[in-house]
């Protein structure tokens, strides 16, 4: 039995290409990378969604933004297997996949895409500004500055049930069980991303900001004015409040050795 083929061929005035695949699925993406494979604009959809094997939206999105001629080809033949729920469908499954890992540039507010797969930000530059997003740098620094402040802010006990100084004394993160730092990690990143419009602003103060942010995390009253602005620090405020982050415990063991858990 011959397979099928599926397959388009464009208008000699446009080269008179011939694209074609063993699955209309599969052709639809050769379209997408046909037009707009060279792409690698970090706030525009299309390479991210050809990239995560979104063909259908990658098309759909095409044939709304300007003219591509195989994309016209495309619609001109197959356009009752491209219905607006089948790409509007595959249009929200990516999103659903990618947004977590992307923020808004908190200069122009364009959408700038990161990797779900390495689950990684943008480290880069907005491609619609060219302001830095930095977000993974960011968020390294903060998470570390949160965790120093955590140590700090830990109380280390004796047997006797005597304080003896701090955890920053006597462990370091390393020392931190892996739960807890997963938990702090998190926390931390999820924060820094639904907050990036206003943190953007301030990637010079990520470890100052951290430290302020666990304050505010503790339920104190304090945080984030002496680095941002007003407006900036109250929406902060707000936001960190309603974050919680784990308490670490320091204490001395019957074996005289000195724990934290």
């Amino acid at each position: 039995m011959k397979r099928r083929t599926f397959r388009i061929t464009l208008d000699e005035v446009f080269g008179g290409d011939t694209l074609e695949a063993p699955s209309f699925f599969e052709l639809c993406g050769e379209v997408a990378r046909h037009e707009h494979g060279n792409c690698t604009d970090n706030t525009c959809e299309i390479p991210s969604l050809i990239e995560h094997g979104h063909y259908f939206a990658a098309v759909h999105h095409l044939a709304g933004a300007s003219e591509f001629p195989a994309v016209d080809a495309l619609y001109a033949k197959y356009s009752k297997s491209l219905t607006i729920r089948r790409c509007d469908k595959d249009s929200r499954e990516w999103w659903e996949f990618v947004e977590p890992f992307s923020v808004k540039c908190h200069d122009c507010g364009a959408i700038v895409y990161g990797n779900p797969v390495d689950e990684t930000f943008p480290d880069d530059t907005c491609a619609s500004c060219w302001k830095r997003v930095g977000v993974e740098s960011f968020i390294e620094t903060f998470r570390d500055s949160v965790i120093e402040s955590l140590l700090w802010a830990t109380l280390v006990w004796d047997a006797d049930g005597a304080d003896v100084g701090n955890a920053e004394d006597y462990f370091d993160e390393g020392d931190i069980p892996s739960q807890k730092y997963d938990e702090i990690d998190q926390t931390c990143r999820a924060f820094v991303a639904q907050n990036w419009e206003i943190l953007g602003h301030y990637q010079h103060e990520a470890h100052n900001l951290g430290h302020e942010y666990l304050v505010m995390a503790a339920h104190l009253d304090s945080g984030f004015f002496r680095y941002v602005s007003a407006e900036h620090g109250e929406a902060l405020r707000e936001k960190a409040k309603a974050d919680s982050l784990p308490e670490l415990h320091a204490y001395e063991g019957d074996d005289g050795e000195f724990y934290l858990d």
